[in-house]
């Protein structure tokens, strides 16, 4: 089958499984921010404190 041949699936915002994507996303970020804002306290480095915030995403 060639390129030409194929049916484009749209990625955009009317696709229910972009949403989702979009949503599960924010969830995760919410919740890494949340860890973050946490760990920011007198005398925290931020070089900790971003190390952290990358663990959590990855």
């Amino acid at each position: 089958m060639s390129d030409d041949e194929r049916e484009e699936k749209e990625l955009d915002l009317s696709s229910s499984e972009v949403v989702t994507k979009y949503k599960t996303s924010a969830e995760i970020i919410n919740k890494a921010l949340k860890l973050v804002v946490s760990e920011c306290k007198p005398k925290a480095k931020i070089v900790d404190i971003c190390e952290k915030g990358d663990a959590f995403i990855r």
